[in-house]
């Protein structure tokens, strides 16, 4: 077994019982206080970070296939394999049959090989034996019967002669995985601006990050958070036009509001004191 079918195997039974979400919150969490059959995940997420069509709210089976792809061997080669409609099962069989890559059922697949259902659903293939398939699947849920639209990632497993079965997607893993660039720095995308940690290639999610003397907030999603209050550890801040924490005076639909050098709202009563120049200087916005 070559090292990248290995890390392709060892990162889908890390997402073993990951459940979708019903909104953009805490789509990291394997399982969270968002829990429900909204069809949000965080495989959608980050797939369309990539640029590719994540669809967050739709059936995601064949998304979490290619997002399974594409953290195993690349964007470009996962689009080789698993085709530019990934997202349909379907549509990854006719792409298959169109590249030579299609096994009939019937046929005995290899590890790595994504087997297709008639059901619209699809699967990794991480075993085989004992005239069974063993696979590894999202959007499904436990038990013996094809599940296409269960909201979890299961491990599961089939006779080779289901009926069920319509073909495989033959897919060839070199002996290396293969190098990914991470991404970072700032980035515009469709719907914002995000920032990427150079260390891990991945957003900055759900926490402050200070660039120069500026802090920003990023939402769930990774994306720079604008023009609204934000309520963190019991404070309100307000994030501006470009994004950073205000300071001082600050107006907001007609109304005057002054935060303290923390970006922290003044709620309580203050003693306004001269300087030693007479200028009067609010508690916190000293220096």
């Amino acid at each position: 077994m070559s090292k990248t079918l290995d890390k392709l195997l060892a990162l889908a039974e890390s997402q073993i019982g990951y459940t979708e979400k019903n909104n953009d919150k805490d789509l990291d969490a394997a399982v969270g206080p968002t829990d429900g059959n909204g069809n949000h995940t965080k495989y959608a997420r980050d797939l369309t970070a990539m640029g590719l069509p994540g669809y967050c709210g739709a059936a995601w089976c064949a998304v979490y296939q290619m997002w399974l792809e594409v953290k195993t061997v690349g964007k470009e080669q996962a689009l080789k394999t698993l085709g530019p409609q990934f997202y349909n099962c379907f549509a990854v069989r006719d792409h298959a049959k169109a590249t030579g890559r299609w096994l009939a059922a019937g046929a005995t697949p290899k590890l790595g090989y994504r087997v297709i259902f008639r059901q619209s659903h699809i699967a990794l293939v991480t075993r085989v034996a004992g005239g069974r398939i063993y696979t590894n699947e999202g959007n499904t849920s436990n038990g013996t019967a094809v599940v296409r639209n269960g909201g979890m990632v299961c491990n599961k497993s089939y006779p080779l002669k289901d009926s069920s079965i319509l073909g495989y997607v033959m897919v060839d893993y070199p002996e290396e995985p293969a190098e990914q660039p991470k991404r970072s720095g700032w980035s515009q995308e469709d719907s914002g601006w995000k920032f990427y940690n150079g260390d891990t290639g991945q957003p900055v999610r759900n926490a402050w990050y200070k660039d120069g003397q500026d802090w920003y907030w990023f939402d769930g999603a990774g994306m720079m958070v604008r023009n609204t209050w934000y309520q963190y550890k019991d404070a309100w801040y307000y994030l501006g036009d470009d994004g950073a924490m205000c300071r001082g005076q600050v107006t907001v639909d007609g109304k005057w509001y002054i935060m303290d050098n923390a970006g922290r709202m003044i709620v309580e009563p203050v003693v306004l004191m001269p300087d030693q120049n007479g200028a009067l200087q609010y508690p916190g916005l000293a220096g």
